[in-house]
């Protein structure tokens, strides 16, 4: 798959975070962010990190473990990942991984 259709739907999954931070009923990191969507979001982020890795690649687990709630900071932690694994698509394009 083209390197920047990859990046593209990272950058759209981490504005869809943005957008499920801001629907979101309060501003502490325990709080809850909006109910629905967050496990849409959820789901969205493990479809495409098994998509790219595989169910068995350590930003699955990490995000299976650590990024499954419905909190702020589960929310935020699943956007970490996603910048992670963008960073890993450009790295690999940029030197033939």
């Amino acid at each position: 798959m083209d390197t920047m259709i990859l990046v593209r739907r990272v950058d759209e999954l981490i504005e869809t975070g943005n957008r499920v931070l801001a629907a979101g009923t309060g501003e502490v990191a325990e709080e809850s962010a909006a109910g629905g969507a967050t496990g849409d979001f959820h789901e969205a982020i493990k479809s495409f990190i098994e998509e790219i890795h595989g169910c068995g690649h350590l930003l699955a687990g990490e995000f299976e473990t650590g990024c499954e709630g419905s909190s702020r900071r589960d929310i935020e932690k699943g956007m970490k990942v996603l910048e992670a694994v963008r960073a890993e698509i450009l790295y690999a394009a940029e030197f033939g991984h």
